[in-house]
């Protein structure tokens, strides 16, 4: 008792007259939290209102939820209950799924009582079971962290004040204070992998070394306290940003090759989940085969890593991004204007026109009958430039000598003449034309800002 009242009180994790949530399924571990509650002294002891969870899973629930309701009705506790029905039970993946019931509807109750906390029951094995499943199925060493003694849910803060107690020390108090409590039968089944691991592995582990779970609870705050420092290190190198919120390469390959690890481990995880080591290692060698400036990896949930030339970056895959400004050729008619993009527009007008606008970029040209209408459009495999001498310039070459990444390359539009002739990669790049064959008429192509001054 008084070492949970020093763990509650003392590490103020909630106010006196707050109220808090307790998740209790009327087994050993939730009814020692609620008795331990009930316990705190009157100046500091919060609000109780209990939410249990009917899950239907066996016989014996419905007197479960009919116990917990009497319980908390003699002791004046707000009480709520939740029944999952059995046509919502799915075929496989049934213990994800319940949880997921279950913490919607703690969400749900916290809303409704304007709560301050949720408190659950998880003690020291659990912690043990928990962090050696992670290692069995393997994965982030972060995980291996295993369950925080708080953290945020929702809007308030999630607590779990047992889990400095063995279930051994939690049991001896239930029976010591003569609790009554009730058994999950689905507990003693080895088909699920934690109940072989609680127990065939963990009891072993406790044979070897009575203090497996001190060491477990102290490796896991160490991690903390790693990830933590990692952390912050980590955020301090993100304002070595590149273009277009890449990451910088130069920087990064001035990291240790450990270090660059780490960095790029923590980068990834921040946004896709599961990153395991041979993501980590195809990402490393792509960003170090100097013989690819660009080039594309493709992850989880439709995120990629891209690196481009002098940095890298991690960007989800959607229709709008993938999509081109134009999907197709625009005329361009006289004095009038088409937009690029949501931002800006051009428009074609006489050299001695004065448009009140905004000049972005401005092209001159002379042109013949023949070369109207002129029309705008993305950029096609084989559009080529004319430059000075006669000669031709591929577009794509263009782009490599400028450094266009690839992800951007469809995106770029060209003018062209009625013949197809490409007269300017937007911009870019100008194609050379001869202006002393008579006949010819001057024009101006300007990008304005759509909405801009007289726009």
């Amino acid at each position: 008792m008084e070492k949970f009242k020093k763990n509650i009180v003392g590490n103020h994790q909630f106010k006196s007259k707050s109220t808090v949530i307790v998740a209790v399924s009327t087994g050993v571990d939730s009814m020692v939290l609620l008795d331990l509650l009930q316990h705190i002294s009157p100046r500091q002891k919060p609000r109780i209102v209990v939410a249990h969870v009917n899950h239907q899973l066996r016989d014996e629930s419905e007197r479960e939820a009919a116990f917990l309701e009497q319980y908390c009705h003699e002791r004046g506790i707000s009480f709520h209950l939740a029944v999952w029905p059995k046509k919502d039970h799915p075929q496989t993946g049934i213990e994800a799924a319940a949880r997921t019931f279950r913490y919607h509807f703690f969400s749900q109750i916290i809303s409704e009582e304007n709560a301050d906390a949720l408190m659950t029951a998880h003690h020291a094995d659990d912690q043990a079971e928990t962090v050696l499943m992670k290692l069995i199925r393997g994965g982030s060493l972060n995980q291996l962290i295993g369950i925080k003694p708080s953290q945020p849910f929702e809007k308030v803060v999630l607590i779990r004040p047992l889990l400095s107690f063995s279930k051994n020390e939690i049991k001896d108090y239930a029976v010591d204070h003569q609790l009554t409590w009730f058994e999950d039968s689905t507990n003693q089944s080895n088909d699920v992998l934690r109940n072989r691991i609680r127990h065939e592995i963990v009891p072993q582990l406790k044979n070897e070394n009575n203090q497996f779970l001190a060491h477990v609870a102290s490796f896991s705050k160490q991690l903390t306290n790693q990830k933590f420092v990692i952390d912050q290190w980590a955020q301090s190198l993100l304002h070595l940003k590149a273009a277009d919120d890449q990451m910088d390469l130069t920087s990064f390959m001035e990291l240790e090759e450990a270090s660059q690890r780490v960095f790029l481990r923590w980068y990834l995880e921040r946004t896709v989940e599961s990153i395991n080591d041979e993501v980590i290692e195809e990402c490393m060698k792509l960003l170090h085969n100097k013989r690819k400036p660009q080039a594309t990896l493709n992850l989880a949930n439709k995120y990629r890593f891209i690196k481009s030339y002098n940095g890298f970056s991690l960007k989800i895959v959607t229709k709008s991004t993938e999509k081109p400004r134009l999907d197709k050729k625009i005329m361009l008619v006289l004095t009038h204007w088409v937009n690029l993009d949501d931002s800006h527009k051009l428009g074609i007008f006489p050299i001695d026109s004065n448009p009140q606008v905004e000049v972005l970029a401005e092209m001159r040209l002379s042109l013949s009958k023949s070369d109207m209408p002129l029309a705008v459009r993305t950029v096609e495999l084989g559009d080529s430039l004319v430059i000075k001498g006669g000669g031709h310039q591929l577009i794509r070459r263009i782009q490599i000598d400028q450094k266009v990444p690839d992800s951007e390359r469809h995106n770029d539009l060209v003018v062209t003449t009625s013949q197809r002739e490409v007269l300017w990669l937007i911009n870019r790049k100008k194609a050379w034309r001869n202006k002393d064959h008579p006949g010819l008429l001057n024009y101006k192509l300007i990008i304005t800002r759509i909405g801009g001054r007289n726009g």
